[in-house]
């Protein structure tokens, strides 16, 4: 949410009207918002100004397989939208930052239950996600 606000008037007319000066919206789009001005004399003033609405971040991931033996590759499906960095921490002490959507690819040669997660950020906003992958011994 943001809140356009003009002063030095005593009425404001925005484009969209929808805006109301001073009040909290959430911009639908990137686009032109323009005020007009008046003051108490009658004198008008206007001015414009462009909004760029950047898409929030969602992190999302699917580990396939989500359990397995020591030794198991397990993909990690990046399924994460409009992010522009990508900072992974597999549970293990080993880390990666990518500036791409791209799958990730881990082996856990140890048993035991590990935290991967993933921040996905726009450099204005971010997400996290988290999902547990289980390593088991193998039935003798």
């Amino acid at each position: 949410m943001l809140s356009l606000t003009a002063t030095g008037g005593s009425t404001y007319q925005w484009n969209p009207p929808t805006v109301i000066n001073g009040q909290p919206f959430v911009p639908p789009a990137t686009g032109s918002y323009a005020v007009m001005v008046t003051d108490s004399n009658g004198c008008s003033f206007s001015d414009t100004l462009q909004l760029t609405v950047v898409p929030i971040p969602t992190a999302n991931i699917t580990a396939q397989p989500a359990f397995g033996f020591p030794g198991t590759v397990i993909t990690l499906l990046n399924q994460s939208q409009n992010g522009q960095t990508y900072s992974w921490g597999f549970g293990n002490g080993s880390t990666s930052l990518v500036n791409s959507a791209a799958n990730q690819s881990v082996t856990y040669l140890n048993e035991g239950v590990y935290i991967v997660s993933l921040l996905v950020s726009n450099q204005v906003c971010f997400d996290t996600i988290s999902v547990w992958i289980t390593i088991t011994a193998r039935l003798s």
